[in-house]
């Protein structure tokens, strides 16, 4: 958990995050964070952009993952995330 959260202030630079959450239930620990973008090609640029210049994922962080799960979802037109 520490190095996701040193690592979170560079990595919001490049885009705003809309929530960090960790939950501790269950066999191990869980952490999920949700970043909006504009579109596919712009989460692309930037997570490319992240990883060259060695933001995120945080030196170490992966390391340490069990699994990893990317989900991708679309506002609703009613989202005021749109």
């Amino acid at each position: 958990m520490e190095a996701w959260r040193k690592a979170a202030p560079e990595r919001m630079k490049l885009s705003r995050v809309t929530a960090a959450m960790y939950s501790i239930t269950g066999p191990t620990p869980r952490f999920m964070h949700i970043w909006p973008y504009a579109s596919l090609e712009e989460r692309q640029r930037i997570r490319k952009e992240a990883v060259e210049k060695k933001i995120w994922p945080p030196p170490g962080g992966p390391d340490r993952l069990l699994a990893q799960q990317t989900d991708i979802y679309l506002p609703a037109p009613f989202s005021p995330l749109k």
